[in-house]
């Protein structure tokens, strides 16, 4: 296949993502005619994982890795099995490993086969690179985690801080009046408060209300950001959505408003900033991408790219580049406003204070992928399934076929092999492989 990714490209084609639509609705099918037996599905794919660190990286294949996980945990006879592979391939090994129930996701290379594992990272006090007075932009930059880190950055680094977000927001010099004529608990007053706590000013925060995935959106607040600031020295990453919807109710519209602000957003991100002298760039990816989720087959997959983005970006680019999988947060966060909706609040995830802290000791190591889980990695993952806990869905899984459907559907497919086969009598339950 082309060796060239999405991010050397002038815009994204939406077609390379039909192998993702392709498994989605296959799946579908097959839980919709209600068949009952053990199936495999195996997907095949290229560039998307670098053994040596020198192969040429793919990231928008990824994709795949999430969704199937998660497909086998909302599906329960389905099980997806994932091999990357690298031309000139092994076809008896890959044979092998297709056949091979141990691993679900491997990377086939020369006569190795290759399976990803996880281990504690050793947190080196390097130096941060973080500067004093830094001037840092922030996706998402007034929701949840991105707005505390936001508070944090102005308060412990005395940064200045672009704030881009998709809703308008009052201009400083605005506030007070806001505070006046508004509800102390409408959103945007709690949020000004907040604000008003770190001394938040026209001098030191700049927000903007622009799409990232629009890339003259961000055009137009990258020229505002330094005409106020000069530079920007660091981009962080935080916006995005989950639309919590399982894969037999997922549709194009669900999947496309979830892949919009991680996928189309790092595009946007990459190609305004690839040139530029960052000393940093902060993707915050989910520890869903390994740990699957029941409805999370869309964000998975968005996910997945974020973090090969950042094995992409370490052999393409200066700029120190690094992915964040988040567990869940106590206090902030998707889950929490959806949790908060349903009065079903647990405090299992981060604290925001440990979050904040966390943030800064994962900037001063050397790692460019780092997970963080609030309980032990190794027993969730042999476990199988993660929810967040801080997050309700309204999802049921409802495959309910008749039998006298099956049996329909059972006699219809006999028919066709019949026709094609050229056999006369077949049974509902013969073996073609005896």
């Amino acid at each position: 296949s082309n060796t060239k990714s999405i991010l050397e490209q002038e815009k994204i084609n939406p077609d390379i993502f039909s192998v993702f639509y392709s498994l989605i609705f296959l799946a579908q099918a097959i839980a919709n005619a209600g068949i009952m037996k053990q199936i495999q599905l195996t997907m095949i794919t290229n560039h998307q994982h670098s053994i040596n660190n020198k192969e040429a990286l793919q990231p928008e294949k990824s994709i795949i890795a999430g969704t199937c996980k998660v497909i086998s945990q909302e599906i329960q006879n389905i099980q997806c099995k994932n091999i990357d592979i690298c031309l000139p391939v092994n076809s008896d090994l890959i044979l092998k490993n297709i056949l091979n129930k141990e691993h679900n996701m491997i990377a086939v290379r020369k006569n190795q086969c290759w399976s990803k594992g996880y281990r504690p990272a050793l947190l080196n006090s390097q130096k941060s690179p973080l500067k004093q007075q830094g001037v840092y932009l922030i996706t998402g930059g007034l929701s949840g985690i991105g707005l505390e880190l936001a508070l944090s950055l102005a308060t412990k680094q005395q940064a200045k801080l672009i704030l881009v977000a998709r809703s308008e927001f009052p201009k400083p010099s605005l506030w007070q009046r806001w505070l006046e004529q508004h509800d102390e608990h409408h959103s945007i007053s709690v949020k000004i408060r907040k604000l008003l706590k770190a001394n938040a000013s026209a001098n030191n925060y700049l927000i903007c209300k622009a799409d990232v995935t629009n890339i003259n959106d961000m055009k137009n607040v990258i020229r505002k950001a330094e005409s106020c600031f000069s530079q920007i020295n660091g981009v962080i990453h935080s916006a995005g959505i989950s639309t919590g919807v399982f894969v037999q109710k997922q549709t194009n519209a669900n999947i496309t408003k979830t892949f919009a602000p991680k996928i189309q957003g790092t595009w946007v991100l990459h190609q305004l900033f690839k040139n530029k002298n960052l000393d940093l760039m902060v993707l915050f990816s989910s520890i869903s991408t390994i740990l699957g989720g029941l409805g999370f087959s869309d964000y998975c997959a968005a996910n997945n790219f974020l973090d090969t983005y950042a094995s992409y970006g370490m052999n393409n680019q200066k700029t120190k580049i690094l992915t964040i999988g988040w567990d869940g947060w106590d206090e902030v966060g998707m889950g929490v406003e959806s949790a908060k909706k349903q009065n079903q609040l647990n405090n299992t995830g981060l604290s925001t204070v440990d979050g904040i802290n966390t943030f800064y000791r994962i900037l001063q190591s050397e790692h460019h992928h780092l997970l963080v889980s609030t309980k032990n990695l190794s027993e969730r993952m042999a476990k199988g399934i993660f929810i967040d806990e801080n997050k309700n869905t309204e999802n049921k899984l409802t495959t309910k076929i008749p039998i006298q459907s099956i049996d329909k559907i059972k006699l219809q497919l006999t028919d066709i092999w019949k026709f094609y086969l050229g056999i006369d009598h077949i049974e509902q339950n013969d073996d073609f492989f005896e």
